[in-house]
């Protein structure tokens, strides 16, 4: 879930690994950031399964946070 803060940077939040969070001043630099955040998770944590888009988007708590304005994009990771 990406959410923009006072039009000026992004952050981003895993809504299946809490805690996990990234940021940048730029939308197009979210990937990158969000890159980074799931290697530094994934160092101290076991990998989890992704949930599917579709069950996200059915949560409560994910359908909040899309009508408040957050996005919702899918992150590419390999695991190190």
């Amino acid at each position: 879930m990406v959410h923009q803060f006072e039009a000026q940077a992004f952050g981003m939040t895993f809504p299946d690994l809490p805690g996990c969070i990234a940021a940048s001043d730029e939308f197009s630099g979210i990937y990158r950031t969000a890159d980074e955040a799931l290697r530094l998770w994934f160092e101290d944590m076991q990998y989890v399964e992704p949930t599917s888009l579709d069950e996200l988007r059915a949560r409560e708590e994910v359908q909040a946070e899309l009508a408040a304005g957050a996005v919702l994009i899918q992150i590419p990771f390999t695991a190190p």
